[in-house]
């Protein structure tokens, strides 16, 4: 299916399906149901990895339900579709909070930078950008 790769894992010789998706996309969530529903009806499906930490989608699960139809997602069908089956749902990002704070420590180090053009800032922003 376009979209979609599988590979195999280099341990277990499992194969693994990786499903591209863009968040809340009509395309993404059918690709990712279909995807997983022959997985699962070939018995291949033991485990989902989504996109998300616990804090996350424990926040996403605590939305009211006329929210989350409205708000469909193919990390929702990806969920729904594992407990259906039996497998495993695994959270697979790190926590929000350790993001956020990388992105503030990032966006302090790169005001630091601007205000520092003859000590050095602004040439590590170019090597930053070249890089």
């Amino acid at each position: 299916m376009k979209g979609v790769l599988k590979i195999t894992d280099a341990v277990t010789g499992a194969p693994v399906y990786l499903v591209g998706a863009m968040h809340y996309n009509p395309v993404s969530i059918r690709r990712t149901k279909l995807t997983l529903q022959e997985l699962a009806n070939a018995g291949e499906l033991s485990a989902v990895v989504i996109e998300s930490c616990a804090s996350r989608w424990n926040s996403t699960l605590n939305q009211p339900t006329w929210v989350r139809n409205v708000l469909q997602s193919e990390m929702g069908a990806a969920a729904k579709l594992a407990q259906e089956s039996g497998a495993e749902l695994v959270l697979g990002d790190q926590p929000i909070e350790e993001t956020s704070d990388d992105m503030g420590k990032t966006l302090q180090m790169t005001v630091d930078d601007l205000k520092s053009p003859l000590s050095g800032g602004w040439s590590r922003i170019a090597s930053d950008v070249v890089r």
